[in-house]
């Protein structure tokens, strides 16, 4: 048999493993994770704490971005992404632990953050190696499609089982799926690939605009991930209700997952991102000046439409930008500029919270998200995607 129907046949399989992983690993993820931002706060009851958590949660990728490539140089993609479940389950274990004013809670951020850095580095290449580049619309719908599926019962399952067993219950059960979910990686079939990629090399010239566009992305990922899920936990008491907005906006970005899938080509990505960009704003605009459970319900189930629009034409006209040689690096980049935005915004945010009340805190952050969200519409553009 012809070698590159072979190579075909195996890619196949490999894309099929990483969607059962991706559904595992993300139903887990998913319980906990629109959680994770109010249950710090509950422990610490400061906005600002919380904040800077995430600040050195982020602040890890940009020290371990470049060193998490060569390891997966040398031990291979979903190798990397293995190696990091130790990590994660560490840090899952150690927040179930956490006190009030422990100052430990700086170092579990920093485990968490080397967990999911390494994570995603050794994933994205993966992704992007196992995909057919024919088929790399369809795939990266499917592959934001599955774990969305698998999460859009999660968050609402997790408000049920912290409000009736714990918070202690449900990072029980969060470590047992990550566990089980790397379970498909362990015999399977290696990717490597030689990493050249230095410190300077991320800080090129022609990398200025692509660095640019995945440092906004990172304010965007924040602002959705982080501040979205804890101010509604701030102004709505109860997990179940957090729970619900959780499960929203996962319905809202399974739905535009089908669609684009469907629907999306490189000839009208921009037209879909301009339109999450327009939902975006709209959306992170409307949700400070609003009290009543129903409104945020549909302004979440909006902001996952959102999320989604802007995120997936980008990531599809990336997975095939890197070449072979540089998939390593031009991901680790990725996560480095990433998580350099994410950093920036909660720095910014924990300024914020201290000088101010905490509603103007969330309504000045909000503000700022969309102005950078806006700036990812312009830079987004001048960044030379996948051609052929």
């Amino acid at each position: 048999m012809n070698r590159n129907i072979l190579t075909q046949l195996r890619d196949h399989e490999e894309i099929k493993e990483v969607y059962v992983h991706r559904f595992l690993f993300v139903l887990a993820f998913t319980l906990i994770s629109v959680f994770l931002p109010i249950y710090v706060f509950n422990k610490t009851n400061s906005l600002t704490t919380v904040m800077v958590f995430f600040a050195v949660y982020s602040g890890t990728g940009l020290l371990t971005s470049l060193p998490v490539a060569k390891l997966a140089a040398t031990v291979g993609y979903k190798k990397t992404a293995l190696v990091s479940s130790p990590f994660t389950l560490v840090f899952y274990n150690l927040m179930r632990t956490l006190e009030s004013s422990n100052p430990m809670i700086y170092l579990f951020a920093v485990i968490g953050g080397i967990s999911f850095n390494m994570y995603w580095i050794g994933m994205n290449a993966e992704i992007s190696k196992s995909s057919n580049k024919e088929e790399r619309n369809k795939e990266t719908g499917a592959i934001f499609l599955i774990p969305i599926l698998a999460s859009i019962a999660s968050p609402y399952i997790g408000g049920w089982i912290s409000e009736v067993y714990g918070f202690n219950t449900l990072f029980l059960t969060v470590i047992i799926l990550i566990g089980a979910s790397f379970i498909p990686f362990i015999f399977s079939f290696e990717h490597f690939e030689k990493n050249d990629y230095t410190l300077n090399s991320f800080f090129k010239k022609e990398k200025i605009v692509e660095f640019k566009t995945f440092f906004l992305q990172g304010f965007t990922f924040a602002g959705y991930f982080e501040l979205w899920p804890l101010y509604v936990g701030y102004l709505v008491s109860g997990s179940m209700v957090l729970g619900i907005v959780g499960s929203l906006r996962e319905i809202g970005g399974a739905i535009i997952s089908v669609y684009l899938g469907k629907k999306m080509f490189k000839t009208n990505r921009y037209k879909f991102l301009n339109n999450g960009v327009i939902l975006y704003i709209l959306t992170a605009l409307a949700i400070t000046f609003t009290q009543t459970p129903m409104i945020v319900f549909i302004i979440s189930f909006l902001n996952g439409v959102s999320m989604r629009n802007i995120e997936i034409p980008i990531f599809a006209g990336i997975l095939g930008k890197a070449k072979e040689g540089e998939r390593l690096g031009y991901f680790a980049f990725r996560e480095f500029a990433i998580a350099g935005g994410r950093v920036t915004l909660f720095v910014i945010l924990a300024i914020l919270f201290h000088l101010l009340d905490p509603l103007a805190g969330f309504r000045t952050g909000f503000i700022i998200i969309s102005v950078a969200v806006l700036c990812l519409r312009f830079t987004s553009k001048k960044v030379e995607l996948e051609k052929n």
